[in-house]
């Protein structure tokens, strides 16, 4: 992803209400997610995406903050 798409979506997160704790836990499982797609075979790279898809559900589930209503 470039810098200016990180940025944009580092700031929607932050309009969505994300705290920075989740955006840095969202941030080291993306960076350890491409670590190992970078070292692994193209047959683990499937599983790779599974488990990191797992982990942003579980970060996900653990409480997103809600939209303010204003």
């Amino acid at each position: 992803m470039n810098e200016i798409a990180n940025e944009e979506a580092l700031r929607r997160l932050r309009q969505a209400g994300w705290t920075s704790e989740e955006i840095a836990r969202l941030c080291q499982v993306r960076r350890a997610y491409l670590a190992q797609q970078r070292r692994g075979c193209p047959d683990r790279r499937r599983s790779l995406l599974v488990r990191w898809l797992e982990q942003l559900g579980k970060l996900l589930q653990e409480g997103t903050p809600s939209l303010p209503w204003w």
